[in-house]
Protein backbone atom coordinates (compact mmCIF):
# COMPACT_ATOMS: atom_id res chain seq x y z
CA UNK A 1 0.00 0.00 0.00
CA UNK A 2 2.99 2.34 1.07
CA UNK A 3 4.21 2.22 -2.54
CA UNK A 4 1.14 2.94 -4.15
CA UNK A 5 1.20 5.83 -2.10
CA UNK A 6 4.44 6.71 -3.46
CA UNK A 7 3.57 6.18 -6.35
CA UNK A 8 0.48 8.55 -6.98
CA UNK A 9 2.33 11.37 -5.31
CA UNK A 10 5.22 11.17 -7.55
CA UNK A 11 2.61 10.92 -10.70
CA UNK A 12 0.92 13.83 -9.46
CA UNK A 13 3.93 16.09 -8.86
CA UNK A 14 5.74 15.06 -12.11
CA UNK A 15 2.60 14.97 -13.76
CA UNK A 16 1.26 17.92 -13.58
CA UNK A 17 4.89 19.72 -13.43
CA UNK A 18 5.93 18.02 -16.77
CA UNK A 19 2.85 19.53 -18.23
CA UNK A 20 3.27 23.08 -17.63
CA UNK A 21 6.38 22.77 -18.19
CA UNK A 22 6.05 21.63 -21.41
CA UNK A 23 3.61 24.46 -21.61
CA UNK A 24 6.15 26.71 -21.05
CA UNK A 25 8.70 25.58 -23.31
CA UNK A 26 6.04 25.72 -26.05
CA UNK A 27 5.77 29.51 -25.38
CA UNK A 28 9.00 29.67 -25.23
CA UNK A 29 9.97 28.28 -28.59
CA UNK A 30 7.52 30.42 -30.23
CA UNK A 31 9.40 33.53 -28.59
CA UNK A 32 6.44 34.64 -26.61
CA UNK A 33 7.87 34.25 -23.34
CA UNK A 34 10.75 35.29 -21.11
CA UNK A 35 12.21 33.55 -18.08
CA UNK A 36 11.67 35.48 -15.30
CA UNK A 37 11.52 34.91 -10.99
CA UNK A 38 7.01 35.95 -11.94
CA UNK A 39 7.14 32.97 -14.06
CA UNK A 40 8.36 30.33 -11.88
CA UNK A 41 6.13 31.56 -9.25
CA UNK A 42 2.76 31.26 -11.80
CA UNK A 43 4.46 27.97 -12.70
CA UNK A 44 4.81 26.41 -8.99
CA UNK A 45 1.67 27.68 -7.78
CA UNK A 46 -0.62 26.34 -10.80
CA UNK A 47 1.11 22.98 -10.28
CA UNK A 48 0.18 22.85 -6.59
CA UNK A 49 -3.30 24.01 -7.27
CA UNK A 50 -3.63 21.05 -10.02
CA UNK A 51 -2.39 18.59 -7.47
CA UNK A 52 -4.78 19.85 -4.92
CA UNK A 53 -8.13 20.00 -7.38
CA UNK A 54 -6.95 16.22 -8.89
CA UNK A 55 -6.58 15.20 -5.68
CA UNK A 56 -10.16 16.71 -4.09
CA UNK A 57 -11.53 14.92 -7.16
CA UNK A 58 -9.67 11.49 -6.41
CA UNK A 59 -10.97 11.41 -2.52
CA UNK A 60 -14.19 12.45 -4.06
CA UNK A 61 -13.85 8.87 -6.42
CA UNK A 62 -12.62 7.06 -3.24
CA UNK A 63 -15.11 8.19 -0.62
CA UNK A 64 -18.09 8.19 -2.90
CA UNK A 65 -16.56 4.66 -4.45
CA UNK A 66 -17.30 6.13 -7.72
CA UNK A 67 -16.01 3.11 -9.05
CA UNK A 68 -18.88 0.28 -8.04
CA UNK A 69 -22.00 3.03 -9.77
CA UNK A 70 -23.18 2.69 -13.19
CA UNK A 71 -21.52 4.21 -16.21
CA UNK A 72 -23.93 7.20 -16.81
CA UNK A 73 -22.98 8.48 -12.56
CA UNK A 74 -19.42 8.07 -13.42
CA UNK A 75 -19.48 9.79 -16.50
CA UNK A 76 -21.89 12.79 -15.16
CA UNK A 77 -19.64 13.01 -11.70
CA UNK A 78 -16.06 12.62 -13.99
CA UNK A 79 -17.86 15.88 -16.18
CA UNK A 80 -18.77 18.24 -13.24
CA UNK A 81 -15.41 17.40 -10.90
CA UNK A 82 -13.67 18.47 -14.59
CA UNK A 83 -15.63 21.22 -15.48
CA UNK A 84 -15.20 22.87 -11.00
CA UNK A 85 -11.91 21.83 -11.01
CA UNK A 86 -11.08 23.93 -14.47
CA UNK A 87 -12.86 26.56 -13.23
CA UNK A 88 -11.41 26.59 -9.82
CA UNK A 89 -7.92 26.31 -11.59
CA UNK A 90 -8.66 29.37 -14.36
CA UNK A 91 -9.60 31.70 -11.75
CA UNK A 92 -6.47 31.13 -9.30
CA UNK A 93 -4.67 31.93 -12.75
CA UNK A 94 -6.50 35.08 -13.56
CA UNK A 95 -6.36 36.26 -9.59
CA UNK A 96 -2.65 35.27 -9.44
CA UNK A 97 -2.08 37.06 -12.90
CA UNK A 98 -4.36 40.22 -11.66
CA UNK A 99 -3.35 40.49 -8.15
CA UNK A 100 -0.63 38.60 -6.47
CA UNK A 101 2.38 38.80 -9.47
CA UNK A 102 3.21 40.82 -11.89
CA UNK A 103 3.07 39.23 -15.56
CA UNK A 104 6.61 40.13 -16.85
CA UNK A 105 7.27 37.13 -18.55
CA UNK A 106 4.71 37.31 -21.79
CA UNK A 107 4.77 40.30 -24.10
CA UNK A 108 1.98 42.56 -23.79
CA UNK A 109 1.27 45.63 -25.18
CA UNK A 110 -0.19 48.17 -22.72
CA UNK A 111 -3.42 47.57 -23.89
CA UNK A 112 -3.46 44.34 -23.14
CA UNK A 113 -1.89 44.80 -19.62
CA UNK A 114 -5.22 46.39 -18.42
CA UNK A 115 -7.54 44.62 -20.61
CA UNK A 116 -10.94 44.00 -18.45
CA UNK A 117 -11.95 40.69 -17.90
CA UNK A 118 -12.62 38.50 -20.87
CA UNK A 119 -15.34 36.39 -20.50
CA UNK A 120 -14.52 34.52 -24.09
CA UNK A 121 -10.92 34.35 -23.13
CA UNK A 122 -11.43 33.02 -19.72
CA UNK A 123 -14.15 30.47 -21.52
CA UNK A 124 -11.41 28.86 -23.31
CA UNK A 125 -9.12 28.62 -20.58
CA UNK A 126 -11.37 26.97 -18.53
CA UNK A 127 -12.73 24.63 -21.60
CA UNK A 128 -8.76 23.70 -21.90
CA UNK A 129 -8.49 22.70 -18.42
CA UNK A 130 -11.52 20.77 -18.81
CA UNK A 131 -9.70 18.49 -21.42
CA UNK A 132 -6.95 18.46 -18.97
CA UNK A 133 -9.11 17.00 -15.63
CA UNK A 134 -10.88 14.86 -17.59
CA UNK A 135 -7.89 13.03 -18.98
CA UNK A 136 -6.13 13.45 -15.43
CA UNK A 137 -9.94 11.27 -14.23
CA UNK A 138 -9.29 8.81 -17.09
CA UNK A 139 -6.15 7.68 -15.67
CA UNK A 140 -6.88 7.64 -11.93
CA UNK A 141 -10.18 5.57 -12.90
CA UNK A 142 -8.03 3.69 -15.18
CA UNK A 143 -5.63 2.87 -12.53
CA UNK A 144 -8.51 2.05 -10.13
CA UNK A 145 -10.24 -0.32 -12.56
CA UNK A 146 -7.14 -2.28 -13.72
CA UNK A 147 -5.75 -2.53 -10.15
CA UNK A 148 -9.00 -4.06 -9.25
Amino acid sequence: MERNVLFYWLAQIFGWGAYFILSVLLLYSNNELDFTFNLFVYIASSIVVSVLISHSIRYFIVNRNLVSRKLVEIIIWTLVMSLAGAIILEAVQYWLTEDIIEVDFIDQTPAEKNAPFSVANFSFAVFRSILLFLLWTGFYLSFIFIEK
